[in-house]
């Protein structure tokens, strides 16, 4: 089911992008010098971002074509890339929560708040059936390139630490951090890279299940 009504969906677009700039602002406030380093904080930014082109691309469908119908949004496997990296995220938060990371106000609303608003905008709004399996391919991209981005970084900013989890280290997750054998950090990181593939395409299924396209049909009635 999708609601088909371009001002309610422009008017919670435009509310949880605000919500989401709302956090940046408060994240960028924390002590953590390399607070935007962590994946959860990444894949934060790029909600914002997807949320405020939804918002934006949702008022000028608005303006052309009225309130009733279904709202101008992001390409599927876009928005399902970006659920996939939130709800990993949010995941991510509950487990290291029990590791010692304090759920501020910031913590709340990267890895709960916005990832469940994107669930809800993607549920109520986006229209389905529109991606294919092979597309979760594409949602490995990211994960590779700042899989890429933590074990090049100590080499440009050696005196940079990551602090939020309790110990100073120059990676931000400790199961990659190359102390423990480069063979553990290979395994490790190839597994986290087929895990989003993995979800993207569960993500995929429950997509084209909603859609329709796995609706049973029975044989057409001949006059």
């Amino acid at each position: 089911m999708v609601v088909r009504n371009r001002l309610i969906s422009f008017l919670y677009r435009a509310a949880t992008f605000g919500i989401a700039v709302w956090t940046c602002v408060l994240l960028s406030a924390t002590n953590e010098p390399l607070f935007y380093g962590y994946f959860s904080i990444q894949s934060h930014l790029l909600t914002t971002i997807i949320f405020g082109l939804m918002a934006t691309f949702n008022l000028i469908d608005l303006l052309r074509h009225g309130i009733h119908g279904v709202a101008a949004g992001m390409w599927m496997p876009v928005c399902l890339a970006i659920l996939c990296y939130s709800l990993v995220s949010a995941v991510g938060g509950a487990f290291y929560a029990f590791q010692g990371l304090q759920y501020t106000l910031p913590v709340i609303l990267a890895h709960i708040v916005v990832p469940v608003l994107f669930l809800f905008d993607w549920i109520l709004f986006e229209e389905k059936g529109t991606v294919h399996w092979w597309h979760a391919f594409y949602w490995m991209i990211f994960p590779s390139f700042y899989l890429a981005f933590i074990f090049i970084r100590p080499k440009i900013w050696p005196n940079t630490k990551f602090t939020l989890l309790g110990s100073a280290s120059a990676y931000p997750y400790d199961f990659i951090d190359p102390a423990h054998g480069w063979t553990q950090v290979l395994f490790t990181s190839l597994g986290l890279v087929l895990g989003f593939f993995v979800i993207g395409l569960v993500l995929v299924f429950l997509n084209n299940l909603m859609a329709g396209r796995f609706r049973h049909r029975g044989p057409e009635l001949k006059a």
